[in-house]
């Protein structure tokens, strides 16, 4: 809950920001949910991030509802740093290219904006789908959303659904996207909460998150490690308190951990570069991991 008493503010308005980058097979359904809502947002902007497939003719049905940026391919961040800078809304809701808003979501989140006015963070749950096939929602798995201590929380999880709606001031503060990091939702989200941000949820799936099957296990050591490098450049915020840094700390080591394993589990695979090496590290190392760990980490080796 707010420290301070909370009054309701004018109803701010939404632009959707939707990257696009090799997404002519797909970017229709994405873009036609952001038209659908039921409050529609103030305008919807697709950032082409360089794409060399058929990406402009599957948006002509949109040309005059959409603005459509153009640029050289420098990835997701890039692309969703250009459309920020040209949005002229208070809140930037974005939207991956494969993924879409149910009809209610802007009036979900707006609803939250008004009387919420010191959040600068909205997102909603979120239907999981693979090949078309829904089989859970975000937060009835893994993930938790963290209501009292934001800042130990982004620490220790990604507890904000991506496809979030962010106030944009509050984004353009922190520097937007850093264009440099894999992990770029995180690295954001933990910029904002250390920097001052608080962020709400609206407990309804709002959105789709597809998910493609056969990027699943060979995307995960990647993901951890770059989560790994996210929370190393977050340990050296300037706002955080001794606790805070001790706490921080024991997340990487149980992260680097949890990387370590997913790359011998790779290299047992034989899908990774130098699987040897990597594995024998684990198994003979001197961090924590458990019996069934090593003996992984020996198999692989």
């Amino acid at each position: 809950m707010p420290e301070k008493p909370i009054f309701p503010t004018p109803a701010p308005r939404f632009s959707v920001v939707i990257p696009a980058y090799q997404a002519a097979s797909f970017i229709g359904d994405a873009v036609e949910s952001a038209l659908a809502q039921t409050v529609p947002p103030h305008e919807v902007i697709v950032c082409d991030d360089g794409s060399t497939d058929e990406l402009a003719e599957a948006l002509k049905p949109f040309s005059r509802r959409i603005t459509l940026l153009r640029k050289e391919h420098g990835g997701a961040a890039s692309a969703r740093n250009a459309a920020v800078r040209s949005a002229s809304s208070d809140f930037i809701a974005f939207l991956d290219a494969d993924n879409i808003f149910l009809p209610g979501y802007l009036e979900a989140v707006g609803e939250i904006a008004v009387e919420r006015p010191d959040l600068d963070i909205l997102t909603t749950d979120a239907y999981l789908e693979l090949d078309g096939r829904v089989f859970g929602r975000y937060y009835r798995g893994k993930a938790r959303f963290i209501v009292e201590d934001q800042r130990r929380g982004i620490i220790h999880q990604h507890f904000i659904f991506g496809n979030a709606a962010m106030r944009r001031e509050a984004l353009l503060a922190v520097g937007g996207y850093d264009e440099t990091v894999l992990a770029e939702d995180t690295d954001l989200f933990l910029r904002m909460i250390l920097g001052g941000s608080r962020a709400g949820l609206v407990d309804e799936p709002l959105c789709v998150y597809r998910i493609r099957g056969g990027t699943l296990s060979s995307s995960l050591p990647r993901s951890l490690r770059s989560g790994v490098v996210v929370l190393e450049r977050a340990s050296r915020h300037p706002s955080l308190t001794p606790d805070e840094l001790g706490y921080l700390h024991r997340e990487l080591d149980d992260k680097r951990r949890e990387a370590e394993l997913a790359e011998a589990e790779e290299a047992l695979r034989g899908f990774a570069p130098h699987p040897r090496r990597r594995a024998l590290k684990i198994a003979f190392g001197p961090r924590g991991y458990g019996p069934a760990a090593r003996a992984k980490a020996l198999a692989a080796a």
